[in-house]
């Protein structure tokens, strides 16, 4: 017996490399819920090229439905601020280091007059950049639009001039695939 997927999608709005880490993203899923049923999807373990990655879920207390994600992140920080709030490779991330760093870059962004509102792009690697300029963003009120970083020239253009991006947070080794007339950017690197 086998299991045999087609996944069709849009040329124009996916590079083949994105459909590959979705489809080997999907295929460790499968194979650990064979390997483990009971297993919750939040447990799983993704390894990408860059690594493993893991988000370690605390003891979470809602406080409502209403309650916004940025929210209950600063309730984490203020209960258990040395619990593990993320895993990457052999990187570990307590809530109060995300706190603090992701602090640290909404402070940058302010002084670059970004704020509510704001449309920020995100052009980063996978790993612990993502979620502390996540953070950073929602604390200062402003939306992030993560690209894709198999997109080409022309299409990342198109994504900064549709979405209206002021400006953009860009991995370092990605800066030279940044379209520099399309909006101010920041290399940005996050050490442990």
């Amino acid at each position: 017996d086998a299991l045999v997927l087609h996944f069709d999608y849009d040329e124009s709005l996916f590079a083949p490399q994105t459909i590959e880490r979705f489809v080997h993203s999907f295929e460790q899923i499968l194979q650990q819920t064979l390997v483990e049923p009971a297993k919750r999807l939040a447990n799983f373990t993704l390894a990408t090229r860059d690594g493993d990655l893991s988000v370690q879920q605390g003891p979470v207390n809602l406080r409502g439905r209403d309650a916004s994600l940025f929210s209950q992140f600063q309730h984490q920080v203020a209960q258990v601020p040395q619990a593990v709030a993320i895993v990457y490779n052999e990187q570990r991330l307590s809530y109060e280091d995300l706190s603090e760093k992701s602090a640290q870059l909404a402070d940058y962004l302010r002084k670059h007059n970004l704020g509510c509102g704001s449309r920020i792009g995100l052009y980063l690697n996978r790993g612990p950049e993502i979620l502390i300029a996540m953070i950073a963003i929602n604390h200062i009120g402003a939306c992030f639009v993560p690209i894709d970083l198999f997109n080409q020239h022309a299409r990342l253009q198109s994504i900064v001039v549709d979405a209206a991006l002021e400006y953009a947070i860009v991995s370092p080794n990605q800066t030279a695939n940044w379209p520099v007339t399309a909006c101010a950017f920041l290399p940005l690197s996050v050490d442990a």
